[in-house]
């Protein structure tokens, strides 16, 4: 049975973002008026580009006994769990963000990105989803050498 790993919020980080973003400050832009807005476009410039790095390569994950489910919305790839070489959260930022290192290129490259469910107070801890992971790719290369 498959189960997600990825936020029901990917969507909305990927894709409501991004229109918000510029249809905030294009209106912010036009407001102000034309020689004065650049500086407004400037700055939506910049949120876009850390938008891009922070939200823009989100996929979705999803997890069964054997294999890793990843989705751009497009398209869905199967990766077997025995590829992951690490899995590392990033915990600067509040959307604790994870990314799976595989062992060889995929169809959307070496490393995945998601962001996992919202788990509130973990500060500094891992999230829970790390540890499911690392332990089901233990468990798919103890039964891959069985």
């Amino acid at each position: 049975m498959r189960r997600q790993l990825s936020s029901a919020m990917t969507p909305i980080n990927k894709f409501g973002l991004p229109v918000f973003i510029v249809a905030f400050c294009l209106n912010a832009a036009f407001r102000v008026g034309v020689p004065n807005g650049w500086p407004v476009v400037l700055v939506m410039t910049v949120m876009l580009v850390v938008w891009y790095f922070v939200a823009g390569r989100l996929l979705v994950v999803r997890l069964d006994d054997k294999l890793l489910y990843v989705s751009n919305y497009r398209r869905e790839i199967e990766i077997p769990l025995s590829e992951v070489a690490k899995v590392v959260e990033n915990k600067l930022i509040n959307s604790r963000n994870v990314t799976i290192y595989l062992t060889r290129p995929s169809a959307f490259g070496s490393h995945i990105t998601f962001m996992p469910e919202v788990h509130f107070f973990l500060f500094f801890r891992d999230h829970p989803v790390v540890a499911q992971l690392n332990q089901s790719v233990a468990h798919a290369r103890e039964a891959e050498h069985a």
